[in-house]
């Protein structure tokens, strides 16, 4: 699953007009200033990073800002790419993509509250937050920026600091673009992601459940009634299982009704 070519693809639910090509050009114009001011694959892995945070902070102007939680925009790769700035999940990616390109092995690290991204095969391990400026971190800063994005409410656990998969890295991404359209009542383009979803892992059974509930929400009881009942299949014992029979209970009334 390549991260950069799926974000893309996903940007279609905002854009279904996406000319891919187009944003894929960006993203090879970027390579190459990348590649252009890389020192080479025998320099020192840091220092070969401190070059990349430099050309994609320094020369491309990419940063995170506050303001972006929330903007379906802040979770588009393409979009990403136009503005600049977007959620730290995105332009984590942009550095693995880039990093990727030029043989440095980034990976993901989904903190809990921030996305950062990890310098693989160096001891001590080494961290960058794209989304404040692409600023280094040890352990020790990683488990500072938990503390404040936390609100101090959080301490660092170990397992906090380990790669995650293409595959975790996109369902999170997909997550914050569904809690987007949610909240700006774009019920139909939440859908569209949860349908995503259930194409990354369609043996999980919360994706069937969330497109039942906002097929509800959009009036369309049959297939709310057909997702439901997938979701209740799957997760019998759920904790919302009970909740979920009610609500089932209800919509078949109404199906029965409109027939």
């Amino acid at each position: 699953m390549p991260l950069a070519e799926t974000a893309l693809e996903i940007g279609r639910v905002e854009e279904p007009d996406l000319d891919l090509d187009v944003a894929r050009g960006r993203l090879d114009d970027l390579r190459e200033l990348v590649r252009a001011a890389d020192p080479g694959a025998d320099a020192d892995p840091i220092h070969r990073l401190k070059s990349l945070r430099h050309v994609l902070v320094e020369e491309a102007g990419f940063s995170g800002h506050p303001e972006e939680a929330g903007r379906p925009a802040a979770s588009c790769l393409h979009l990403v790419l136009q503005r600049r700035t977007g959620l730290p999940i995105l332009l984590s990616i942009l550095y693995m993509e880039m990093g990727r390109d030029i043989g440095l092995p980034l990976q993901g690290v989904g903190l809990p509250g921030r996305f950062i991204v990890r310098l693989d095969g160096v001891q001590p391990p080494v961290f960058a937050d794209p989304f404040d400026q692409g600023i280094l971190l040890d352990e020790g800063g990683c488990a500072a920026l938990l503390d404040e994005v936390s609100g101090g409410h959080l301490q660092m656990q170990p397992e906090y600091l380990h790669p995650w998969s293409n595959r975790r890295i996109v369902w999170r991404l997909l997550n914050n673009l569904k809690v987007a359209y949610v909240e700006g009542e774009d019920l139909r383009r939440a859908r569209l992601v949860v349908e995503h979803q259930i194409t990354v892992q369609p043996a999980a059974p919360e994706p069937w459940r969330d497109r039942g509930l906002l097929a509800y929400r959009s009036l369309l009881f049959a297939q709310a009634v057909n997702d439901l009942e997938t979701y209740l299949e799957m997760a019998p014992k759920a904790a919302d299982a009970e909740a979920i029979r009610l609500q089932l209970k209800s919509l078949r009334r109404l199906v029965g009704s409109a027939n």
